[in-house]
Parts: structure tokens; C-alpha cells; sequence
């Protein structure tokens, strides 16, 4: 059964792993689909980490819905980008679920994935918290400033005269610029 994602154009596409498609993902990419699965899935975290391979292996397995072909991996690559990529991700990994034909293999490489979502929402969920907790509005009003400061900006602060610390550039210091072209001609 084909899984599917969205791009950011609206046009909606089918990922199925086979055989055939694991060999041309071999030839086209230099990715084995069937190795991503040995040494605890670290293949499979690399592939997924590395974003220029992962839609290099997505360009050739995916197909679009409408039958069309796709015009191009740039044209493709560029259709990806947020809830799209991610879309594309899930897809894909559902699509290598469903190609192992060893059962307990399947049934790792779900509970890999079903772990790691779970794992990165509860991080992303509790570093939210830690921050809403810590920070207040006085700490982001000081570090606005800094940044400002940092930034040779005037100082914003009310009552306060130029405290950039930067003075008008005067001529004397600005090299000369050439009105004609190079010397020696």
C-alpha cells in the first residue's frame, strides 16, 4: 500500500519501497534502503539527518498522484519545506516499515519511530516550558538592548543621550575613492 504526503504546491504523492525501487535508489543515490536498518537503525538516522540525500532517495521513489512526472529534483526539492517535509519523512519511513519483509524488523523500525516522535515532543514541550517559566519580560527587555547595543545602534532607553559609542566618520579617515580608472594607463 502506497504512502502518501502533500508538497507546498498541493501536489500529492505516492511512496512505495520495492526491490526494484531499493535498487534504483541504490544506483541513482548510493543509499541501500535494506542496510538502514542494521547497526540499531543508525542508518536510517543518518539518512534522515542528512536532507540533500534523504530528498535525492525521495525524488526517485516518489510518484505523483496525478501521473504526471516530476520536472526536476530541484523542482521537487523546492516543493518540500516544513509540515511538507515532514509529511514526506513520515512517508517514507512508513513506506520502509512496510517493505522489510522480516516482520520483527517491521515491527523495531515502528517502535524507532513511534519512540523518537514521542521523545521529541516531550523535549520540545518541557524546553517551551523551561523557557516560559525563566523568562520574563524585564530579561527580554534587557537582552532587546544588548542587542541593540551590540549592534552600534543609539540607545532606545528614554533620558539618554548617543550612548553607541560610535562617532560621525570623518572625511580624514574614509579612504579615497578613484574617480577614473586604474593608475597607469
Amino acid at each position: 500500500m502506497p504512502q502518501t504526503f502533500r508538497d507546498l504546491n498541493g501536489v500529492d504523492y505516492d511512496v512505495t519501497i520495492t526491490v526494484g525501487a531499493a535498487m534504483r535508489v541504490k544506483e541513482a543515490t548510493g543509499v541501500s534502503l535494506y542496510a538502514l536498518s542494521e547497526d540499531g537503525f543508525k542508518g536510517m538516522g543518518e539518512l534522515l539527518g542528512d536532507l540533500g540525500k534523504f530528498v535525492a532517495v525521495m525524488f526517485v521513489l516518489a510518484k505523483r498522484r496525478d501521473g504526471k512526472p516530476i520536472e526536476s529534483p530541484e523542482a521537487f526539492a523546492d516543493g518540500l519545506a516544513g509540515d511538507s517535509l515532514d509529511g514526506a519523512g513520515n512517508a517514507f519511513v512508513q513506506a520502509l516499515c512496510d517493505f522489510f519483509p522480516n516482520p520483527a524488523a517491521r515491527e523495531a523500525l515502528r517502535r524507532v519511530v513511534t519512540t523518537g516522535k514521542s521523545l521529541q515532543a516531550k523535549v520540545a514541550a518541557k524546553a517551551m516550558a523551561k523557557m516560559d517559566a525563566e523568562t520574563s519580560e524585564e530579561q527580554l527587555d534587557k537582552a532587546a538592548d544588548q542587542i541593540i547595543g551590540n549592534l552600534g545602534a543609539p540607545s532606545l532607553a528614554p533620558n539618554s543621550s548617543d550612548s553607541s559609542g560610535t562617532a560621525p566618520v570623518s572625511s580624514e579617515s574614509t579612504p579615497a575613492t578613484p574617480t577614473s580608472g586604474p593608475s597607469g594607463n
